[in-house]
């Protein structure tokens, strides 16, 4: 390719400041770096890029919305990267590799009660634990997902399991609100 050509499209990027892509994503997957490993085939760092901001990458690929696509600057010249499919090709490239155990700090004995499942509860749940908060879900499902599990997603299963091994307490009933008092009563958070 030309210099001249390479140049003016590295000028439509970003230089040191976060790519449009980045900017315009909810979780701001750092694309860079994630392209950046692919192109090395080192599909464990994509991973690991990833998941640095996706607390459940499987998942987060698969619910994305691809924000990114209409942002990127590549459209001008061509057509934009597909972001959401480098996502999902890094979560099946990876998906039979060991998870990394996560080394929880000491607890901070407070506790957070998260009311609900959906898929923010849960990202919360896991970011406060991995913090050193203890935590514990109320939901009325059988399984952790909310809306989601209309779809009978198998993931939300891999999720509760990973919740649980990282000692989130799921706690399953039907109606909270009779023991919402009781419930605000014995936390720190709700």
């Amino acid at each position: 390719m030309d210099q001249g050509i390479l140049r003016m499209r590295e000028a439509k990027c970003t230089q040191e400041n976060p790519p449009k892509c980045t900017a315009k994503c909810p979780i701001h997957v750092d694309v860079k770096e994630l392209i950046k490993a692919i192109n090395s085939n080192n599909e464990k760092e994509a991973l690991k890029v990833y998941s640095k901001t996706a607390p459940f990458p499987e998942l987060v690929a698969k619910l994305c919305e691809a924000p990114c696509y209409k942002a990127c600057v590549r459209e001008n010249i061509d057509e934009s990267v597909q972001i959401k499919l480098l996502e999902e090709f890094v979560v099946a490239k990876t998906k039979d590799e060991p998870k990394k155990k996560i080394l929880l700090p000491p607890d901070k004995n407070k506790t957070v009660a998260i009311i609900g499942s959906e898929v923010a509860c849960l990202t919360i749940a896991k970011l406060l634990r991995i913090k050193g908060y203890k935590v514990v879900i109320f939901t009325r499902h059988h399984t952790v997902g909310g809306k989601y599990l209309l779809n009978n997603e198998p993931i939300f299963l891999k999720i509760q399991d990973e919740l649980s091994d990282l000692g989130v307490k799921i706690n399953i009933q039907d109606d909270i609100s009779d023991d919402f008092d009781e419930i605000q009563s014995k936390f720190d958070a709700i």
